[in-house]
This record gives structure tokens, sequence and C-alpha cells, in this order.
């Protein structure tokens, strides 16, 4: 019975297999050891969803993986660790994971330790420690829609049928375009589902908006998404970026822009 494979990078759509003969790595097979929040743990991950515990919660948000690394030498294994360690190394900082026992799942965090255990001349045991910056997996499928903006108010309706996927809010990113031929009024989004709301400065035309939820940042664009600055960051409880509520359709509202569009990217996020 082969192991799990793990893939790991710092896009979700393009993740490095960690098998195979440039790295070796496979994960024993058998669930990972989750653990629960300590108690009183702060947030490590700054500006990060779901990562910590305040002394209540007892969701996941460490796991313990094992591992082995197995190559046909000793200096075949040498070269496979040498590889693969920087990989998997805590200066690496915040990936995205996933693992073939669920291998429609993402999970987002760091490796917070590697232990080396008991070692053959061919075969390595590393245990390896992810802190999770959030407690939910995410769907590896993106989802994207385009709603189009022709007057003030505007309502939107996510997704255009059915409901949102997944059994926890998903945080999606914005775009905003004004496409109106003249500068726009002030600009809120306002969701009804969710009862969140963002007020923007008003948008010059041809200009675009960027509410990165996941990376709680404002951003404008003022040629067409190629480049991008910051409008403010470190978005407060007074101006949320609006999540979409799983299992629902989510209904919001857009005041201030005349024509243009509004494009709504997010993976369903899992409990």
């Amino acid at each position: 019975m082969s192991n799990y494979s793990v893939h790991v990078g710092s896009d979700p759509t393009s993740l490095t297999d960690l098998g195979g003969a440039t790295y070796g790595l496979t994960v024993l097979r058998h669930a990972p050891v989750w653990m629960a929040a300590p108690q009183g743990h702060g947030n490590d991950l700054p500006g990060l969803d779901g990562g910590y515990s305040d002394g209540l919660t007892l969701r996941a948000v460490e796991m313990t993986v094992p591992c082995i690394v197995r190559a046909s030498t000793a200096a075949a294994l040498r070269t496979q660790l040498d590889a693969v360690l920087p990989l998997i190394s805590p200066r690496s900082g915040d990936q995205w994971w996933k693992f073939d026992w669920q291998s429609d799942r993402l999970r987002y965090g760091r490796v917070w330790d590697v232990v080396q255990g008991a070692s053959m001349p061919n075969l390595a045991r590393l245990d390896l420690t992810l802190r999770l910056s959030d407690a939910c997996a995410y769907s590896t499928t993106s989802t994207s829609q385009t709603l189009t903006v022709s007057s003030t108010p505007q309502t939107l309706t996510i997704p255009a049928t059915g409901s949102v996927a997944g059994s926890a809010d998903a945080r999606p990113v914005w775009v905003i375009k004004n496409t109106s031929g003249s500068e726009s009024s002030a600009l809120t989004l306002t969701s009804s589902t969710t009862s969140e709301s963002i007020s923007l400065a008003a948008l010059p035309n041809g200009y675009w908006y960027r509410l990165d939820l996941p990376r709680q940042i404002v951003e404008r664009s003022s040629n067409s998404g190629s480049t991008w600055s910051t409008f403010y960051s470190g978005v407060g409880s007074a101006t949320q970026i609006p999540r979409l509520e799983a299992g629902s359709s989510n209904s919001l509202t857009l005041s201030g822009l005349s024509s243009g569009s509004v494009v709504v990217t997010y993976r369903a996020r899992y409990l």
C-alpha cells in the first residue's frame, strides 16, 4: 500500500509534488495528528483569519504530519533531503498544502517545526508540525463571477443561481471597475446577507478597486489591473469587506457607480 503524496506552494494553482525521484517525500498512510488550539494562544499570523484560539475555541489549528523520505542509496537520500528541506522549512512562511487523503481540499499555513526521527541508510523520518493560518480547508477549485453594473444602486446576487458552496463563509476578492466615462460618486458595497459594508472614495473613470478580504487590503489600479497601489490596509470592523455566506444566495448592493462591472472570486471553505 503506497503512502500519501503531499503538494505545496505559494500559488494554489501551481503546487509542487514533493514525492517522486526529486524529493522522495511521502506522508505515512494514516490520518495526521490534529491538535486543538493552545489555550490563550495569540495571533502569530497577523491579518489572517482563524489561526489562533481565544481560549474558548477548540478548532484544530495545528497538525502533525508524519513523513518519510526514501531513496535507492544513502547518497541519493542526502541529495533528496537537500532538495526537499528548503521547501518545508519554517522560513518558507505561509504556503498552500494539499494531501492525497483529501485531494479536493487545500490547507493554508506554515511549517512550525521539523523533527527528524530515526533513519536508515536510504530512508529518513520527518515529522512536520503545520500551524494553519485558517482552521478551515479551501476548495481546490476557484469560483469567479462577473456582474454588470448599469445603475446605482445596483443589486448583486452571488452566485447567479443556487448557493455558495462550503460549510464556512467564503473570503472573496472583489474587483470593481468603472467604465462609466466619468468619475463615480463615493462607493458603498453592502451585503444584506452578512450585514457587512465597506465605503470607498470616488473612483475615476477607467480605474479599478480590488477589495481583497483574505489579505485585508484595498488596492487601486489605473491600468486595468496591470499594477496595483495600496488604498488602505488593515480593514477594521467599521469598514468590513463583505464575506459570502456558505449555503446561501448572497444579496449585495453597490451604490455610487452608474456603469461598470464587479468581478468576485472566491474558494469555498469547509469546517
